[in-house]
């Protein structure tokens, strides 16, 4: 036989194949590299690709050696690796017994990873806490879409003289804010149109119901702690707010004839259609807010080990994402043992991670169809305000088992949490549940000033 191997187990992931290369193999891979480099080999006194064999292989011999030695040992490397129905998770290391010679028999040593063999257990029936704002009935949600559709497509009214503000009318207001008796300039509005359904913090909707034209008032709105401005957030302000004017708005009607304005073949398919995105959207988000408690909960009661080259490469694969950000003299390097510890917990959670979904899926026999691919790369495409032909066009199968990898995630993830046990508590107490069982991503964890010198 041309080739031999032995496949030796260092542990669960990592593999040694011990390959051995008959003589014959050697000598016929020794032949064809001599023939190919006497094609290309330019030897003085000859022309071009004419020298003979025998010169050939005298003044070119270093290099005839390494090709049919490459030649060789793929070769040979992938008829074990056949053989073995191993499919590595990285490149392989080779270790030589001996040098490479002509007439001899040839042995090496491929080291590799694989994936670990493993089952998953304790995945159903969990306890899941959920914030109490994903507490909704697909019906109630139902319901006040149609009536923010039939407001978008209503009409304004003016409101009658001397007529009071009510909830749902639209008002033109201007204001200033202050904070600790300091206003903050930016933040002055004139003639702002605001629609009071809602859609404002409380305290001002409150303050501006009842008011009427060209009344002037002040009052204090306490603006909570996770407000995007971050000189309001958990802050009392001060409004001094003058309304202008104020307009009735009449909501239209949600009929077929609205339905097929919008796009619908009629007011069925519309509330079908609403209805269908509203159950996708609230089990998404509640499939988000699940995540961490799911992964932490799968990865301490299984032993998942994950194989050191795909912690490398997801290190790798932050540090990138991480130095996209940053200038040219602060960007990290992979390689740096301080920057791959500081990034190499994260790293191991997310390879566990991933592991544990897609030995699930196997378990669960789930499987993700294109369209669900397609799906995927268009949201993606979509929420990055990228060309969709130019993303399909740049592709590669790499991205597209990417892709594929997510929208599997999202089915095993779905699986577990409808067989979970969820239970809805506030929005801090889930704040402080999250910080405290969450770990920083690895693509935003910020380095220690340490790794960065």
């Amino acid at each position: 036989m041309t080739y031999k191997y032995v496949l030796k187990d260092v542990d669960n992931t990592k593999k040694t194949l011990k390959i051995t290369v008959s003589k014959e193999a050697v000598n016929k891979a020794f032949q064809a590299a001599l023939e190919k480099k006497k094609t290309t080999a330019d030897i003085r006194g000859f022309r071009k690709g004419k020298a003979p064999l025998p010169i050939v292989k005298r003044f070119l011999l270093q290099e005839i050696t390494k090709d049919a030695a490459n030649d060789v040992i793929n070769d040979a490397y992938s008829y074990a690796l056949k053989e073995s129905k191993l499919s590595p998770t990285n490149r392989p290391s080779i270790d030589a017994d001996k040098g490479f010679e002509e007439n001899s028999e040839f042995c090496f040593q491929a080291n590799i990873e694989i994936l670990p063999q493993f089952e998953v257990k304790n995945y159903k029936d969990l306890k899941i806490k959920l914030p109490q704002d994903l507490d909704l009935k697909i019906e109630d949600e139902l319901e006040k879409t149609i009536k923010t559709i039939s407001r978008n497509e209503g009409s304004l009214e003016k409101a009658p003289k001397d007529s009071a503000v009510k909830k749902g009318d639209i008002v033109t207001v201007s204001y200033t804010i202050s904070v600790n008796d300091k206003e903050l300039v930016d933040q002055k509005a004139e003639y702002k149109k605001l629609d009071i359904n809602d859609t404002q913090l409380p305290q001002i909707e409150t303050a501006l119901i009842g008011m009427k034209d060209d009344e002037v008032k002040e009052f204090d709105v306490d603006f909570p702690e996770d407000f995007q401005d971050k000189r309001l957030a958990g802050q009392k302000a001060k409004f001094s707010l003058t309304l202008h004017s104020h307009k009735n708005l009449i909501p239209r009607k949600f009929d077929e004839e609205l339905a097929k304005k919008l796009g619908y073949a009629s007011l069925e398919a519309a509330k079908s259609s609403i209805e269908k995105n509203l159950a996708q959207s609230i089990e998404s988000q509640k499939m988000q807010a699940s995540l961490n408690q799911i992964t932490n909960y799968i990865i301490d009661k299984n032993d998942i080990q994950a194989p050191e080259s795909l912690v490398e490469s997801t290190i790798a694969n932050a540090v990138a994402r991480m130095n996209a950000n940053l200038p040219k003299k602060l960007q990290l390097k992979a390689n740096d043992p301080k920057i791959s510890e500081n990034y190499k917990a994260d790293a191991v959670k997310s390879v566990q991670t991933m592991l544990a979904f897609k030995q699930i899926a196997q378990q669960e026999k789930l499987d993700v169809k294109q369209d669900e691919v397609n799906k995927e790369l268009f949201d993606y495409a979509y929420q990055n305000k990228i060309d969709l032909r130019k993303l399909l066009s740049q592709a590669d199968q790499g991205v597209y088992d990417q892709f594929a990898q997510q929208a599997l995630t999202k089915k095993v993830i779905s699986l577990i949490l409808k067989s979970s046990q969820v239970e809805f508590i506030s929005k801090d107490t889930y704040s402080a549940l999250a910080s405290n069982s969450s770990t920083h991503n690895e693509a935003q964890k910020e380095p220690s000033k340490e790794s960065k010198e």
